[in-house]
């Protein structure tokens, strides 16, 4: 048998659900510190919200100056690329997606192409 060796980035889909205060938040943890307070158990995160838009470089910047490093990001690329125009003429929106995305810096992960689900007839 081969041993394997390689890093686990275990985290969630999201991070900002109000209804975790309590069975994983702190009560009385507010919203604007759920970020720092998920990136104390987990080690990386996916973020679904880029799947409806391309968020501004502002919260990218944000997002990267409130986890500590060796956090890792993994985002969908917005729908408007994969369900929208379905790649067709979207490169530069995709140019522009992963431009914001490279905020991160080395906390940017995986980046996810997602599409539709083929309906048949």
């Amino acid at each position: 048998m081969t041993s394997r060796t390689g890093t686990l980035w275990l985290g969630t889909q999201g991070f900002a659900f109000d209804d975790w205060v309590g069975p994983f938040y702190p009560p009385g943890t507010p919203k604007a510190a759920y970020l720092e307070t998920y990136a104390r158990a987990f080690s990386t995160v996916e973020i679904d919200s880029t799947f409806y838009a391309t968020p501004r470089a502002s919260v990218v910047e944000g997002w990267a100056r409130r986890t500590p490093d060796g956090f890792r990001f993994s985002a969908k690329f917005p729908k408007l690329i994969t369900h929208d125009k379905k790649l067709e003429g979207a490169r530069g929106d995709a140019e522009a997606f992963v431009g914001t995305m490279q905020a991160l810096g080395e906390k940017l992960g995986m980046l996810t192409l997602q599409f539709a689900y083929p309906r048949s007839g």
